[in-house]
């Protein structure tokens, strides 16, 4: 086992080498004594991953509309396409009212932890 210290060199360790496919790392911008303490840093695996990748429709534009295509991949490569009447917000509210952690999953950590999605999203999506 390498020991590794630093936030970079940590980063470097876990996904450097070709295994950075899908990662994060959130530092706080919070100068509020006590709030910056903690950087979050994660990549592809785990039983709650997956990738979202939304796209309005034709229609939304024009018409009013809200709705669009979602792709969802989760951790094995397996996809699963649909097609979004309301729109992806409310998909995307609904997805993350719905996530439950384990007590065990949360034990000792020093902090209240809500986890959620991680990524952007584009100026279409107003529609």
């Amino acid at each position: 086992m390498v020991e590794v210290s630093g936030a970079w060199n940590i980063f470097s360790e876990l996904f450097g080498k070709n295994r950075a496919e899908n990662t994060f790392w959130l530092d706080s911008s919070s100068t509020e004594k006590g709030r910056a303490r903690f950087s979050f840093m994660g990549g592809k695996g785990g039983y709650l991953w997956k990738q979202l990748t939304f796209r309005l429709s034709e229609e939304s534009d024009a018409a009013g509309k809200r709705g669009g295509h979602l792709l969802i991949e989760d951790a094995e490569g397996s996809t699963n396409s649909k097609f979004l009447e309301e729109g992806f917000l409310e998909y995307l509210n609904k997805e993350l009212l719905s996530l439950c952690h384990e007590e065990k999953d949360l034990k000792g950590l020093p902090f209240d932890f809500y986890g959620g999605f991680i990524g952007y999203i584009g100026y279409n999506l107003k529609v």
